[in-house]
């Protein structure tokens, strides 16, 4: 594991990769307002999550991630995943700093299961979550320096997967949530790594299944793992998604209450506008923010079970207007997360999921470096163009 990280962080092509994020980033911090500036280092992880997934060039599906990976493949190939991660802390001075990480996930290694050892040295002898808490728990801030994924949600993941293993113990209290030491937790310390890794992933699973089955349809027919494969599309999610789901969206009252005007009348209106675009876009959004804070998010970038792909190439520059233009909680939510248009399992997913079930072919095909260097190229060009006329829009 330690040659295929020092073989990672040397690579050419993924260095430049990671310096275009950097770039990006800088360029958006130090153009914008001291209010704007908070919000960048608030929403860090999720500006470099959304550009670890969002592809270099439109209709296709090299990621950040995709590339990453691929290249990790021709150097080591196995039934591993590498996680890129970029920590973003600013120093004494007020100056942004970057630090690079690669978290591996494999048979015997997890980062999820050392943080949550990281997680359950910060009881004391208890850990308390409040709603007023930026970082969840009392401390949170000193615990999201440490950690390599820098988000309240991330912190909410731990405590809900360490409950639900026993390690953690939720705990009778009034005016917040109280955690001591879970009673299996000298249990799970005595287990090996590879069936740590297996209760972290079933206990994952649940997660995602309470989460989203509102959203999807799970029966005899459907079942998480029926998203848990290679292939998995916009429109297999569409297919599994609960037949009321249309009727419950919460987006159409959204737009009634200022309107003063009935969800029904609204919903007609736009439907006889914009046909069944409307439905799709309102269903795409609100389903989006579920599938992303729970499938994808706790599946691909917490577990690397998944590689997924959103829909169009991000920038952060882009992504902080869109977010400081607004202070409607579900407007942010559905900045922060949308519906990824699909996924492959990771070669580490179709390891373990192959023990469950079978999957479909998933071929691999070695990128050739040249074309990532001019896809690359292509997407710094790009995304150029994008900021100069959006700099020429606001001036």
């Amino acid at each position: 594991m330690k040659e295929l990280i020092g073989a990672l962080r040397r690579n050419s092509i993924i260095k430049s990769l990671m310096d275009e994020f950097k770039k990006d980033f800088e360029d958006a911090y130090y153009d914008v307002s001291i209010q704007e500036k908070e919000m960048m280092i608030e929403y860090r992880d999720v500006i470099f999550r959304k550009w670890l997934y969002s592809p270099l060039r439109g209709g296709t599906y090299l990621t950040p991630n995709y590339i990453i990976n691929n290249i990790s493949q021709q150097i080591y190939p196995g039934d591993y995943c590498v996680m890129p991660c970029v920590k973003v802390k600013l120093d004494i001075n007020g100056s942004l700093r970057f630090y690079r990480k690669f978290r591996y996930h494999s048979y015997n290694n997890s980062p999820v299961i050392d943080e949550l050892e990281l997680l359950i040295s910060f009881l004391n002898p208890t850990i308390i979550v409040r709603d007023e808490n930026k970082y969840v728990i009392d401390g949170g801030e000193l615990l999201v320096k440490k950690l390599n994924i820098q988000s309240d949600y991330y912190i909410e993941y731990l405590i809900e997967v360490g409950t639900r293993l026993g390690i953690l113990e939720l705990m009778k209290s009034i005016g917040c949530r109280c955690y001591k030491l879970g009673k299996y937790y000298y249990n799970y310390t005595e287990l090996s790594i590879e069936e740590k890794i297996k209760r972290l992933i079933k206990s994952s699973i649940d997660i995602v299944k309470d989460n989203i089955s509102e959203i999807i349809e799970f029966d005899s027919r459907n079942t998480v793992l029926d998203l848990l494969d290679n292939g998995i599309t916009e429109e297999k999610i569409f297919k599994m998604m609960d037949s009321t789901l249309k009727d419950t969206i919460e987006s159409p009252k959204d737009i009634s209450d200022p309107l003063k005007v009935d969800k029904e009348s609204v919903l007609s209106i736009a439907e006889e506008i914009l046909g069944d675009e409307i439905s799709y876009w309102f269903i795409r959004r609100e389903a989006g923010i579920y599938l992303d804070t729970y499938l994808t998010c706790i599946l691909g970038y917490y577990l690397g079970l998944i590689d997924p792909i959103y829909d169009q190439l991000f920038l952060p520059k882009l992504f902080i207007d869109l977010i400081s233009h607004t202070d409607n909680p579900l407007d942010r939510l559905s900045f922060m997360f949308i519906m990824e248009l699909g996924h492959n399992l990771t070669k580490f997913g179709e390891g373990i999921i192959m023990d469950q079930k079978k999957i479909k072919k998933n071929e691999f095909k070695a990128l050739v470096p040249k074309n990532i260097k001019e896809c690359i190229k292509e997407y710094r060009d790009k995304k150029s163009s994008i900021l100069y006329h959006l700099n020429e829009y606001n001036s």
